[in-house]
């Protein structure tokens, strides 16, 4: 008797668990603090200021403070950085390539999936500041925040997933 060849279905659900991983990573970096101001010990001093920072949305897409009443104005704060949108174009790209059967292709995703999750880490240096901060950004310092470091655990994760998946399952 000839044995029936099973399909297995773990290599689906590793991809579905990678894009699960990645969208994950890109909401929590978008929505919450992408970097956060390093205040030493100015933050006792000063209420409010110790939990100051940029999201990930307004760190990519920039970020402008506008006024309302009888003189309205608008002014640019953070300016749209191509820099800070690449951890989240190499993390799609790292998914796109992790879908393929082949070793080698799937293992260039991996690798986008790490330089994704290493430049996620980063997203402070990257800030691109309006015309009136730029010479008041010089005196101040950003540090990675909680959604930079909760988007570098989710490609990190997926990159692992995606490892395990290049390693152990294609053939």
């Amino acid at each position: 008797m000839a044995k029936s060849k099973k399909s297995s279905s773990m290599p689906l659900y590793l991809s579905v668990a990678i894009l699960v991983l990645v969208v994950l990573g890109i909401i929590l970096f978008l929505f919450l603090n992408a970097t956060v101001l390093n205040t030493g010990n100015l933050g006792d001093y000063i209420e409010g200021i110790s939990d100051s920072g940029f999201t990930g949305m307004q760190v990519v897409f920039g970020y402008t403070e506008s006024t309302e009443g009888v003189i309205e104005f608008s002014m640019e704060i953070l300016g749209f950085s191509f820099v800070a949108l690449l951890p989240l174009v190499f993390a799609f790209v790292g998914v796109i390539l992790n879908i393929t059967k082949s070793k080698l292709i799937s293992l260039i995703g991996v690798l986008f999936l790490v330089a994704g999750a290493i430049m996620m880490l980063f997203t402070s240096n990257y800030l691109v500041w309006g015309e009136l901060f730029a010479s008041v950004a010089e005196l101040l310092e950003f540090n990675a925040g909680i959604g930079s470091y909760l988007g570098l655990v989710c490609f990190g994760l997926a990159a692992l997933v995606g490892l395990y998946r290049t390693i152990f399952t294609i053939k």
